[in-house]
This record gives structure tokens, C-alpha cells and sequence, in this order.
């Protein structure tokens, strides 16, 4: 399924912060996965902030159909807003289909990442390190939905509310609220809408 089904299902939204377990529901009531746990784990802020791990559990008896089941683990040791962001940007990977399915794919993942901006673009990447690189544009749009954007857009632009102050709001790092809140953010949610 699209991600920006699931972005959509917000962009209407003007009360912020938007909720991820209302998110996730989403996604369970449509079936596409039977369950979404959120993990609090330590993990190396600096190499990786959070991943979703996606498996069946089969119930056993004669139900032949698998429960889908998506553990989104997050790092506990990094501030709220960014803990959040990660959880939004994971939730919409258990929409995109791309999986890292093996150890050797996510250390491939981990050291593309983890790499200094200016060299990552001397590497031809899997589209599984792509999607992870740009994933916090989709995860920002549901954070942060085009209709709360509109309403803070005019105080905003007389610097009547900071770029802190809406971080504060949709409790999401401040560097992702300046994207969305520049002149930019439409030609890149419309390019959202296709993923």
C-alpha cells in the first residue's frame, strides 16, 4: 500500500501532536498488518535511531492464516521529538514494502547511513537505503499534516510562532518543522503522494 494512504488519512488534522497509536490502528483496521508494537531499546543514536522488525506468528490450531506482526523498536536514550520521528518514519515502512531481511543488508544499511553527507552520494544505493534516507520527509508529513501547516503558516511567516514552537506542538525535531514550513514543502508533498 501507498504510504501516503496512511499520510492522508491525517492531512486534514489542524490538532497537534498527532498520535501514532491512532496511526498504527489505522493500519491494523485496514489489515495490513494484525499488530504494531513500539519498542523503547538503547541503541547507537549515531549509527541507527530506530528500525521495524516484521514477522508472522502463526495461532496455531488449524488457523493457516499468519498474524502480521511489525515491532517498531525506537531509541529510548534520544529526546522525545526525535523518538517520535523515528516511530512515524518506521510506521511507514511497514507500508512501503522495502525490507531488510537479512544481517547483511542491514549492516550495508547501517554503514550507508552512518556514512558523512558529503561522501553518501559517491555510493549507488539499494532502493531499502534510499527509502531510509528520505523517510523522514513522508514521516514529517504525518507528523505535521498540510492542514496544520496552513493554519500555522500566516504567524509563522510575520514570526508571530518559531520554528521551536511548532517542534514543540507536533513534538518533532525542529530541523524537520523548517522543511515543512518553507516555500519548498508543497512540491515535496506532492512528490510524497507518489510513493
Amino acid at each position: 500500500m501507498p504510504i501516503y494512504r496512511l499520510i492522508e488519512q491525517f492531512e486534514n488534522n489542524t490538532k497537534l501532536p498527532i498520535d501514532l497509536d491512532a496511526a498504527s490502528s489505522w493500519i491494523v483496521q485496514n489489515g495490513i498488518q494484525n499488530e504494531i508494537n513500539f519498542i523503547p531499546v538503547e541503541l547507537e543514536t549515531g549509527v541507527i535511531r530506530g528500525f521495524v522488525k516484521r514477522y508472522k506468528r502463526h495461532k496455531g490450531g488449524w488457523d493457516p492464516d499468519p498474524d502480521l506482526i511489525s515491532d517498531i523498536y525506537y531509541a529510548e536514550n534520544q529526546s522525545h521529538d526525535w523518538q517520535n520521528i523515528v516511530c512515524a518514519k518506521e510506521l511507514l515502512h511497514v507500508l512501503d514494502g522495502a525490507c531488510v531481511n537479512s544481517k547483511a543488508k542491514f549492516e550495508k544499511l547501517t554503514q550507508r547511513l552512518s556514512l558523512p553527507n558529503d561522501l553518501q552520494h559517491l555510493l549507488e544505493d539499494p532502493d531499502y537505503v534510499m527509502i531510509d534516507k528520505f523517510g523522514t520527509s513522508p514521516a514529517s508529513a504525518l507528523l505535521l499534516p498540510m492542514a496544520a501547516r496552513e493554519l500555522l503558516l500566516p504567524a509563522y511567516g510575520q514570526g508571530l510562532i518559531t520554528a521551536s514552537e511548532i517542534a514543540k506542538l507536533a513534538e518533532m525535531p525542529v530541523q524537520h518543522v523548517r522543511t515543512v514550513m518553507s516555500d519548498s514543502w508543497p512540491q515535496i508533498y506532492e512528490l510524497i503522494k507518489k510513493i
